[in-house]
């Protein structure tokens, strides 16, 4: 367990007793209300086991960091199935949890997407079922954060069963919090529309923006030919419309004959942003006006970067992004 000082711009270990079980693949979101880090689910192998099924988790843990302690928690309710690759907000005007779909394959050749959406009430640690008529489609890998100005959580994009090649989703929901009813916000036109948006994606950052009432886009790995990405976009939440922030790396066609060893001019670099990446965290930093992104899969394997994004220098400059690396 790591923790991260905003002082000091430095990441530093924190020795503990207890802790969950090794895993991989969980979800977790920060429980305003308590200060404290709710996580759920994940999956696990054995380092020296390198094929076979995985063992899944529906297990449920918060971590204090008051106490800076781990705590296991007795759920109640209906619990849902043991899972990877879902995505979970906490809800600050229900004191909950919303956790929607993942992965339910112990398989780790094979995906089997769920479309289920469950609240947990922190309070009482219970969970419930959310039974809705329309939902986004089965799926994993996809993002999700919370609209506070219209009480809503925003889903973007993820994969289904195929989701090892793609197609995947181009898409963004909203779910009600006062009705916890889904409904389609966009959909991509295919490359049809006048308008630009981002390829259909998995693994990708997603934050709602305060300041700017507005969603960040950052990264994944999309449906086109560059694969993992480093592009920025933004969701303007009140037209329903994407505007490109930032294009990041763009692919030159020199092609990549096998895993990481692209030719050198593979892509045009765009030296300025983070390098391409899937699996970031990607958060904002509440009242600061700067988002915090942090580690990722690149097309070498994984990252121990750590960036930070000037949320102001996105409003008068499409090109500016403002990152800086610590």
């Amino acid at each position: 367990t790591w923790s991260y000082s905003l002082e000091f711009d430095n990441w530093y270990r924190i020795q503990l007793e207890d802790a969950p079980p090794a895993r991989g693949r969980h979800v977790s979101a920060f429980d305003m209300s308590r200060k404290r880090m709710v996580m759920f689910g994940g999956r696990f192998r054995p380092a020296e086991q390198i094929s076979g099924v995985y063992t899944l988790y529906n297990d449920l843990w918060v971590f204090d960091v008051n106490e800076d302690r781990w705590y296991k928690v007795a759920q109640k309710g209906d619990i849902p199935s043991a899972r990877t690759n879902s995505a979970m907000v906490y809800d600050p005007f229900h004191d909950r949890m919303i956790l929607f779909g993942g992965n339910a394959s112990n398989d780790g050749l094979r995906f089997t997407p769920l479309a289920d959406t469950y609240t947990l009430d922190l309070e009482t640690m219970t969970w419930a079922r959310v039974e809705s008529g329309l939902r986004p489609g089965p799926r994993l890998f996809h993002a999700m954060t919370v609209d506070t100005k219209r009480e809503q959580v925003i889903l973007f994009s993820g994969g289904d069963e195929g989701a090892f090649l793609g197609d995947f989703y181009a898409d963004v929901w909203a779910l009600d919090l006062a009705t916890l009813q889904w409904s389609l916000l966009w959909e991509s036109t295919g490359g049809g529309g006048l308008l630009p948006e981002p390829l259909g994606r998995i693994s990708a950052g997603l934050l709602y923006d305060t300041e700017h009432d507005r969603v960040l886009l950052f990264g994944g790995h999309d449906d086109g030919a560059l694969g993992n990405t480093n592009d920025l976009w933004s969701f303007d939440l009140n037209n329903l419309v994407w505007e490109v922030k930032r294009e990041g790396d763009v692919y030159t066609g020199a092609g990549c004959p096998d895993f990481c060893s692209c030719a050198e001019d593979f892509v045009a670099y765009d030296y300025e942003s983070p390098e391409r990446r899937q699996y970031p965290t990607f958060i904002e930093l509440y009242g600061r006006d700067q988002a915090l992104l942090f580690s990722g899969t690149g097309d070498c394997g994984y990252m121990d970067d750590t960036w930070w994004l000037d949320l102001d220098a996105l409003t008068d400059d499409l090109i500016a992004a403002g990152y800086t690396r610590v």
